[in-house]
């Protein structure tokens, strides 16, 4: 798959558009989730001042999806 690279205002953009509407009913799963993961070293979270300098670099809004007896 080959896509060019965003531009600066594209990014900016997506960032500005902010989560997706389920992410806020369920903030505070994420938060437990992505406080697990970036303990477990799968994450590191950056300021968005440094991250839009990444090459390369995509952003997708957070969302959840609900799912019935998951981590049962």
């Amino acid at each position: 798959m080959d896509t060019s690279s965003w531009t600066p205002k594209y990014k900016d953009d997506c960032v500005a558009y902010g989560c997706h509407k389920s992410a806020e009913m369920h903030k505070e799963f994420i938060r437990e989730e992505m406080a697990d993961f970036i303990k477990k070293g799968f994450w590191v979270v950056l300021p968005y001042s440094i991250a839009k300098d990444l090459p390369d670099s995509a952003y997708s809004p957070v969302g959840t999806k609900e799912e019935c007896d998951h981590r049962a």
